[in-house]
This record gives structure tokens, sequence and C-alpha cells, in this order.
């Protein structure tokens, strides 16, 4: 490798160490379980139940074929039988991003923390380098002449270009490149081409890489070969473009959405797919929007001949095509972001999230429920089966009646954060800019409230006592008549609260802020550290719950009267908010639709043979 590559690769390997070993230590106990329960990513039986992103997906017949992504530090990759998918054990270092297969017994996965792993027919290894290159893109032409494509950061982008001779991986980087490349494609040993970032364009004559002129300077996300003559490349706000053989020519696209994945099957028939759940179809003579059933993200793409194929992305989306129409599986299309969640019963649920997500738990599965709002819901709260609220941006009010969820006027635009209930004549609600909205059992009104600052929370124990908490440590209590403001426990943003009682009730926010109330004052009881806390849901004196995130990982707390310990968890997105119903049965929401449950004892888990059909 060139000097300023490996001097690239030091220093990212010196921020890794580095980072890993920043994580804040707040006065908590030792990570020990909490009781008997564990948190579990849901459904456990059902293939990556945490929802980590997919990347690249290959097929190398229908019922043969194989998926891979994750999120930082985890690596997913997931098996197609014909019939199923199923999580496979794996030793990535971070996030894969793109796989391919030559046979049963040989496929290789790479990532972007520099995982090369192969397959044997029966596992999954590691092969060295595994170090901080940035690895998108294998292509396979045969066991031993397979390539790979990323970029390393130091100063700026470098471009990597990696080589499998059947022993080894070695560097074939291509001098002056400082561009990153995103996508390989191989015809044969002496014929290849790579692209990347800025329209960069580089081709394999089987000796070397040369860059090859582009028509425009988008960012290329993948390219595809049919032969010598007939390729096409896609990437960023729609673009298209398409090798003759001589040069490469921009081609008219119908889209403005980025292209991220390429699956061509002929010189009449191909796919494209990308960002919106957009999916591109050529016929011959012109690409064409194809009906999608979903808003996510597409990141890869694998379409046969004969009618079978498979699209995945953002949130595990997963997309499956059966030669007339793209169909999302049950359960398996990318749900929103996921930001309040509220338990009725063990049996009995509700979730809201971004673009008016709304999802009930029945005791066996969660489902979409069909709501009014298009804004984000940021807010639930259910008095029984039949009579519950949601709340969220513009001043969105939603009722439930048991029967359909209905949009009810109020007199703010403002963003509403949070809801409380106490009855069906009696509730609260507020949000940005300290607005504060009381309901009476007809119409909700404009509360007076003592400040400007965002409310994030609310709670209210009796009609005469509540409590709500927002930016730069607001603190106010209700009184009946009125809301005043207390004393700040601290100086960051309380983010979620939760009253036991009247005297006895917590709230936590940024910087690991945990805060207790005594009846008469709000009291900080742990030093701050970099970690957010956003969720507190408090069973007893002696049993409680906090989740919070630092740099994209969650941790959970849980109290057990004396102290907070730190939980296992499972990688998962980020988590938004939780509830519990008990003890030994809670739920935790998040980003692309994160579903963690406790339950006591954990449900079942366990990685599936590889077994084809």
């Amino acid at each position: 490798m060139t000097s300023r590559l490996l001097q690239a690769i030091a220093l990212n390997t010196l921020l890794a160490i580095l980072f890993s070993a920043a994580l804040p230590q707040a006065d908590l106990a030792p990570i020990a379980p909490a009781s008997s329960g564990a948190w579990q990513c849901w459904p456990p039986s059902q293939a990556n139940p945490c929802r980590h992103h997919l990347a690249g997906v290959t097929l190398l017949s229908a019922n043969d074929g194989w998926a891979v992504g994750g999120m930082t530090g985890h690596g997913a990759i997931l098996h197609w039988n014909g019939i199923a998918w199923s999580d496979v054990p794996n030793p990535a270092n971070g996030s894969l991003t793109a796989v391919d297969m030559l046979s049963p017994h040989d496929a290789w996965a790479v990532g972007d923390q520099g995982d090369m792993l192969h397959w044997d027919g029966q596992t999954w290894t590691q092969h060295p380098p595994a170090n901080t290159l940035r690895l998108a893109s294998v292509s396979m032409i045969a066991s031993d002449d397979v390539w790979a494509v990323g970029y390393v950061f130091w100063q700026r982008y470098w471009a990597v270009v990696v080589h499998w001779d059947g022993a080894s991986w070695t560097d074939s980087t291509v001098a002056g490149v400082n561009q990153k490349l995103t996508a390989v494609d191989m015809l044969s040993a002496a014929n290849g081409w790579a692209v990347g970032n800025q329209g960069t364009i580089l081709r394999w004559d089987g000796n070397k890489w040369t860059p090859v002129a582009s028509p425009l300077a988008a960012s290329l996300k993948a390219v595809d070969m049919l032969s010598p003559t007939d390729g096409w490349a896609v990437g960023a706000e729609g673009a298209i473009l398409h090798w003759n053989g001589v040069l490469w020519t921009q081609a008219s696209s119908p889209t403005n959405a980025d292209l991220t994945s390429l699956s061509m099957l002929s010189a009449a028939d191909g796919w494209a797919a990308g960002s919106g759940g957009v999916l591109l179809h050529w016929d011959g003579a012109a690409w064409l929007v194809a009906p999608s059933p979903t808003t996510g993200g597409l990141l890869g793409i694998d379409v046969l001949p004969g009618g079978s194929g498979w699209a995945v992305g953002s949130g595990g989306t997963r997309l499956q095509w059966n030669g007339r129409a793209w169909t999302a599986p049950a359960g398996e299309a990318a749900v929103d972001n996921l930001r309040a969640v509220d338990m009725l019963t063990v049996n009995d649920g509700w979730a809201v999230g971004d673009a008016g997500a709304i999802l009930h738990w029945n005791g066996l599965d969660w489902a979409r429920v069909a709501g009014p709002a298009t804004a984000a819901l940021r807010g639930v709260h259910m008095l029984a089966a039949n009579d519950g609220w949601a709340v969220g941006d513009a001043g969105a009010t939603l009722h439930w009646d048991g029967a359909s969820w209905a949009q009810i006027p109020t007199p703010t635009t403002k963003q509403l954060n949070a809801v409380a209930m106490l009855s069906a004549s009696d509730g609260w609600a507020v949000g940005q800019e300290g607005v504060i909205l009381h309901w009476d059992g007809q119409a909700w009104a404009v509360v007076a409230g003592p400040t400007t600052r965002h409310l994030f929370a609310i709670d209210m124990v009796t009609p005469i006592a509540g409590w709500a908490v927002g930016a730069q440590s607001t603190a106010l209590q209700w009184d009946g008549s009125a809301w005043r403001e207390l004393l700040p426990p601290a100086e960051d943003d309380l983010r979620a609260l939760d009253m036991l009682s009247a005297f006895d009730g917590w709230s936590v926010g940024r910087r690991f802020t945990i805060a207790h109330w005594d009846a008469h004052r709000w009291t900080q009881v742990v030093n701050p550290s970099n970690l957010d806390l956003v969720g507190v849901r408090m069973l007893s004196p002696s049993d409680g719950w906090a989740v919070g995130n630092w740099v994209g990982a969650n941790h959970f707390f849980h109290w057990n009267g004396s102290g907070w310990n730190e939980a296992p968890i499972p990688p998962s997105w980020t988590v938004a908010a939780l509830d519990m119903v008990s003890a030994t049965d809670g739920w935790a929401v998040g980003d692309n639709g994160a579903l963690l449950r406790y339950i006591t004892p954990p449900a079942s888990v366990s990685f599936l043979p590889v077994i084809r059909r």
C-alpha cells in the first residue's frame, strides 16, 4: 500500500481504540442482569429482529441467496433458502456493505470496518486484513480471483482496491484517485469496472486499473456489466449512465431519488433501486418507475431470470419480486421511526412515530393501524382499550375510541411532545415553546404557563398534582389552579418523567441527568456524563427503568431501590421511549421501527442452520 494509506489506516485504528475507550462512566454499578428477564429485539423468531439495515443481496438461485448489513459494531448476515430468511452467525466487526457468491460453498462479504468474510458452505470466517479500510463492494470471478473496493479517509478520501488470489488479499489501489469507490463489477479476469464519488469510473484491463472519463460529476453508487459493450451505472439524484463499448453516456432518468443498487438481466431487462423505496425497470427502451410497496430506502437488489428477486434496505426492508410485482412479506417492510409507547396490559399496547405511524400490540403481534395524521406523532397515552390519545407535530391530537383514530382540533400549531390523561374529561399535553393544552372532555384549550422553553414530558398524578419537564432543566408543577416553575435540578434538558405519587417521581435527560422528586424538590442523584437519557418508567420505589443513547448505542439502566445498574441489551437502533407493563414485561421503541421487549423468562433465540431447498 502507499505510505499515505498506511498512515490513514493507522490513524483510523488509533481513533477507533480511543473512541471505544471513551464511553462515559457515571455512578453506576457494574453491568449485571436486572432480574431473570432480558431485553430482546422483537420478535426473536423473525430473521433480523433488530431491524438492522440490509445493504447488499445476492442470489445464486431462487432457493439460495444471502443478504448482509448491520449497524455500528455489528454485522448481520441472512440466508434465503427459497422459503424463509434466517440469521447466520458471523464474526464481523461492523456493518457489512456487500456480498457476492460463486457457489453454495463459496461467497464473500465485506464491510465498513475492513471486514472480509468468507463462506465455505458451513461457516463465515474472517480473513485478514481486518482493518479500518471502508469496503463497499465485492465481485467474484473465481475462487482465486475476487475484487473489493472502498475507501479510507485521511485528510481526504483515498480510493481502495484490493484483490484476493486464493491465498491472501493484496492492495491494488490506483494512485491519485482521491475519491470513495462504492461499487465494483467484474466480467472476467481481464475486464472489470469500479465506480465512486464525483463520477469516478475505473476500468480493469487485466493488468491495471485506469480512470475513464465520466459524463457527470454525481456520485455513482452501483455498476452492473452485461458484456464488454453493454453496462450500466447509477447514482445520486437519479443519475443513470450507459456503457456502449466505447464511452459512458448519460441516460434519461424518471427520478431524482438517489439510486443505490442495480441488477441487469439482459439488454432489455434490468432493475435499479434507491432512496424512498424507488424502483426503476429497464425494458430495453427506457427506464420507468415501477410500483413499490415501501418508502424506506433500498440499498441492494438482485433479480434472476425467470422471475425471482429481492431488494433490501434500511430498517431491514426486504421486498420480493415474483415476476409480476414487488411485495413486502408480512412483518418485513420498513417501519417509520417510533417515538413513544404506552402499554395498557400485556395484551394491549400502542406505539406511535414518524409520518403518523401507529402500531397496536394484541399480545401476539404489532400491527400497523390506519390513522389520520401524516406528521410525526411523539406522545401516546391510553386510558382504556376504547379511550386513548396521541399527539405530535403541528399541534396534532388524535383520539382512539376503540374502533378508529380521529383527529381532534387544537388551538395550536406548535409541536406537541407528550400527553397525560387522568380521565375522559381531564387531560394535558405539552410541547415546543412551553405550550400547555388542557382537555376538559369537549375541547383542547391553551393554559398559561410560566416558560417559553420547550416542554418534553408531562405526568399527572391527580387533578391537582402534575409535573412537566423540558429544556434547560425546566421543571413545572400543577397545583390545581396554575402551573409554577420549580428550582431546576440540573443544567441540561430533561427529556422524560414518571411519577409514582405526589411524593415520589423521577426525571431523566441529557448528559445522564437523573433527578428525583421527594415531595419538596428535584435533586440530581447521578453525576453527569455524555450519555443522554430519553426515557424512564417506574413501577415502584424499588423497581424502574431508564434508557439512553450515546454515539448511536443504547444503554438501559435498572433501579433496584438503592442504585441504577446497567443491563445487557442487544445491538439495536436508537431507542426513544419505553414502558413497563410489570416487573417481568415491558417494551422499548425507537428508530427504524425498533421494538425491544423485556420479558421473563427470555424468549428462546437460536440461529438456524443453512438448509437449501
